[in-house]
């Protein structure tokens, strides 16, 4: 039997916060380093926007009447209901599933019964 269960996922304004101000922060000690000339700040200045670069597709939104299914390298790790922005482990894939109630009115049948009287039939399925 398969239950649905929460996945961990932070706040995605929080996690966009924290990946532009990284950003600002390794651009701006990038532009020292390479004004003081020193080969090691250099590499790190160009690790951390790898490292922020990668970060960055984890972001993602779920909009109302919708949910996540998030599986990493195809096991189930859990779903999220919750709308808005939000980040999770960039590694995941992330699928959307509608949440949307949807109906499905058949037309009017005419058949006859066992002893010939008229019967209408008709079904709504939700």
């Amino acid at each position: 039997m398969f239950r649905e269960r929460e996945a961990s996922v932070l706040s995605g304004g929080l996690m966009l916060f924290v990946i532009i101000g990284g950003f600002a922060a390794v651009t701006i000690g990038l532009a020292r380093a390479i004004q003081t000339d020193t080969e090691w700040a250099v590499l790190g200045n160009l690790v951390g926007i790898v490292v922020l670069t990668v970060l960055l597709p984890g972001l993602f939104t779920v909009n109302p009447n919708e949910a996540r299914v998030i599986t990493l390298f195809g096991s189930y790790i859990g779903s999220t209901r919750r709308t808005g922005l939000w980040w999770t482990n960039p590694f995941t894939a992330r699928r959307r599933v509608s949440m949307r109630i949807r109906n499905f009115e058949s037309a009017k049948l005419k058949v006859n019964d066992q002893d010939g009287n008229p019967i209408e039939i008709a079904a709504i399925m939700v």
